[in-house]
This record gives structure tokens, C-alpha cells and sequence, in this order.
């Protein structure tokens, strides 16, 4: 199991004797949706009031990762897999909105000039990757 952030108590139980391996989520560069070539730092930002979009699950992470990064964030929630349209773009055209990869993608093709991706590297714990792979070992071993 490879999960983000602390496990509550139940996910605790219902994990047993499967290991556990915690990531983190990190990034600092964004990247201009009309031209992914062009990128600024997310302090480019600070202080300023951008809009965020998400349709993950728990949006609230991306929400949070954002302001403690120092922005001052609108939140623009919308459903795990939500199919965007132009005019789910289609407000405060003098502000930055701000998005994840996983809604970049689906928006790229009808993106205004103001609308950048925040892309982010998933960083599992020191020595996790050796613990799976050890797991993995052993386990051919044993089939």
C-alpha cells in the first residue's frame, strides 16, 4: 500500500500485515497550458488571488498544497473524471487559474492564455523503493 499521508485507524487495520510506504506530493514549476514550453514558478503567484480547478478526488489536497505555497486560493471543486468544457474556463479572465496535470490534459485544447498546470512528483520515503523491491524479490522466490 502507498499512501499519502498518515493511514487513519481503520486503514491501519484493514492494511494488516501489508506494508505500508508513505509518499509526498511536490512541485514548484507551473506550466502555460497554451504553451507547455513557457514556465513560472508557483511564487510568480504569491500574494496574488488565482483560481484553482480540480476534478479529483479530494480536491482539498490540491487546494491546501497550493495556499501553503503561498497563494491565495479560489477553490473551483468539480468531480473525479469530470469532462471540462470551455466555459467550466469561462471566468475572471484577468486572474490565473491553476490546475493539476490530470485536468491540464483535458483542458489544454480550449484553454484561455491565463490557465497553467501544476505538475508534481510523487516522492515515496527513504528506502521504501528498496523494501518493495525486496518484497518483489521474495516473492518470486517463493512461487
Amino acid at each position: 500500500v502507498i499512501a499519502h499521508g498518515p493511514l487513519s485507524a481503520s486503514s491501519q487495520r484493514a492494511a494488516g500485515a501489508v506494508p505500508v510506504v508513505c509518499m509526498a506530493l511536490s512541485g514548484g514549476t507551473l506550466r502555460r497550458l497554451r504553451n507547455p514550453a513557457e514556465s513560472l514558478p508557483v511564487s510568480a503567484f504569491s500574494g496574488q488571488r488565482i483560481h484553482a480547478l480540480a476534478g479529483i478526488g479530494r480536491p482539498e489536497r490540491f487546494f491546501d498544497q497550493l495556499r501553503a505555497m503561498g497563494l491565495d486560493v479560489v477553490e473551483h471543486p468539480f468531480p473525479d473524471h469530470h469532462r471540462y468544457t470551455a466555459a467550466d474556463l469561462d471566468f475572471a479572465p484577468g486572474e490565473a487559474k491553476l490546475m493539476t496535470s490530470k485536468d491540464a490534459v483535458k483542458c489544454a485544447s480550449f484553454a484561455p492564455d491565463n490557465a497553467w498546470e501544476f505538475p508534481v512528483q510523487a516522492t515515496i520515503g527513504s528506502g521504501a523503493a528498496d523494501r518493495i523491491l525486496e518484497k518483489l524479490n521474495n516473492g518470486r522466490q517463493t512461487a
